[in-house]
């Protein structure tokens, strides 16, 4: 046996214990999963296949809603793997070096002082801490990204649990239809270009003072548009969000509803509902795209978790019972656990747990509870590294160049689960790229008139 007696015996009775349980399961059993999790001893080796009749060994390193969503089931297959050396680019440990110790937090939890690279230490980071609550989130907040990403194409595939399948379904006939395997019944899908251009804290523009040069940006920290192509009925809607240096100013967003004719803007409630019926919201993008001053953080410690962290695959392959589990190599990582609470009452979560990467604060995993603090929704974050050899051929839909070495996490996509009622909303994105982003660009595709032209 590869873990102790000790360790495996609580981990079957935890999950013993959640099996009685609603599938809603509260933050205590998530907490319970964690304090387990610092014990257990993980001793399996690089190329051991992980199947239904060993799956049950690998529980103490899968997140206990992970587990409900199906890590593990009849006929899988993943593999463990290396994940090797994810550490971002030399820039980006050089600006690190450079402006270390220069940040810090006011009393709100707001960044002073940052100008580029990781903004805080993790080394001295202590569980149960509201000010390392905020400084681990203003590393995921900052995390090396170069310019931004830029998708030619998302997916948004409804699924569900049903004894129906997706087999008839159109997108089984184009090319996508090879990544959609398993089961579950394909509801509607929705496409569409998403593209976010970082504009300021640029580890890799040193010459122009870390930021893309230009009035125009220099008070932006980034901005995002999201647009959708089809169906028809939803053809031309968009959404462009433009999020301030200043943490403590609000964002300025809006969107383009093409019945109305109108672009108008939206108020931060819009953010957290669902985006256009899927189980996402505008706020959950990347696991959490919020503003961190709207939340408060603790940070709950360390754990070791299961996640695909350096993907086989260009585009992520689905399949399972239900046909939302990624089927992949997966990799040890060791993840900083944060949870955050949202000031605004009227928010539809209670409670949010993020786990990001210790080593490049990519985030692989989070977590939503319901204002009755029952587990509500799961995103699990795939990513593809940028100089392995499957991102650069490329897909159908081609993207932007990468630049050589620009050595990314890359994001592959992310894959919501509803809990509560067993839906789900697939998103993989296809021609995924970080370009090399100038201003006469961002001014020609991110600006507001954008919204009401299309692309």
């Amino acid at each position: 046996m590869k873990i102790s007696l000790k360790v495996f015996c609580l981990f079957i009775f935890i999950s013993l214990l959640m099996s009685f349980k609603s599938l809603a399961a509260g933050v205590e059993e998530f907490e319970s999963w964690l304090e387990a999790n610092q014990i257990a001893d993980f001793q399996f080796l690089p190329g051991t296949k992980i199947t239904s009749e060993n799956c049950q060994e690998f529980l103490p390193f899968v997140p206990p809603a992970y587990q409900q969503q199906g890590f593990c089931f009849e006929g899988m297959e993943y593999t463990l793997s290396d994940p090797g050396d994810l550490s971002p680019p030399d820039v980006f440990k050089e600006a690190t070096e450079k402006f270390s110790g220069q940040t810090s937090l006011d009393a709100e939890g707001a960044i002073v002082g940052y100008t580029a690279g990781r903004p805080f230490d993790p080394t001295g980071f202590t569980a149960g801490s509201r000010e390392d609550g905020f400084k681990s989130m203003w590393n995921y907040n900052f995390r090396w990204q170069h310019d931004g990403l830029k998708i030619e194409d998302v997916e948004w595939v409804w699924v569900r649990k049903s004894e129906k399948n997706h087999d008839n379904h159109s997108i089984m006939k184009t090319w996508q239809g090879q990544f959609y395997q398993g089961g579950g019944e394909f509801a509607r899908i929705l496409n569409g270009p998403y593209q976010r251009v970082y504009m300021n804290h640029l580890a890799h523009r040193a010459d122009t003072d870390y930021r893309i040069p230009g009035r125009w940006a220099e008070k932006t920290e980034f901005r995002e548009y999201t647009g959708f192509d089809a169906p028809f009925d939803i053809a031309g809607t968009s959404f462009l969000i433009l999020r301030y240096k200043d943490p403590h100013k609000a964002d300025d967003s809006w969107a383009y509803i093409p019945s109305l004719r109108r672009v108008r803007r939206i108020s931060v409630e819009v953010k957290s509902d669902s985006l256009l019926g899927t189980e996402d919201t505008l706020e959950d993008f990347y696991g959490f795209s919020g503003r961190l001053l709207e939340w408060d953080w603790e940070y709950l410690g360390k754990a070791k978790i299961l996640a695909i962290a350096r993907s086989r695959n260009l585009n992520t392959v689905f399949g399972g019972p239900n046909g939302w589990q990624e089927i992949d190599d997966y990799s040890l990582v060791e993840v900083h656990v944060i949870k955050g609470n949202p000031k605004r009452s009227n928010h539809p979560y209670s409670t949010k747990i993020m786990m990001t990467s210790t080593v490049n604060d990519v985030p692989y995993y989070s977590e939503a509870y319901d204002k009755a603090g029952e587990l509500w929704k799961i995103w699990k974050i795939p990513a593809v590294w940028t100089e392995d050899p499957q991102f650069k051929e490329r897909d159908k839909f081609g993207g932007d160049v990468t630049p050589e070495g620009t050595k990314m996490s890359a994001f592959q996509g992310i894959q919501v689960v509803n809990l509560q009622n067993g839906r789900a909303t697939l998103v993989p994105c296809r021609g995924l790229s970080y370009p090399r982003t100038e201003l006469s660009k961002i001014k020609r595709d991110l600006d507001i008139n954008i919204l009401s032209e299309g692309r």
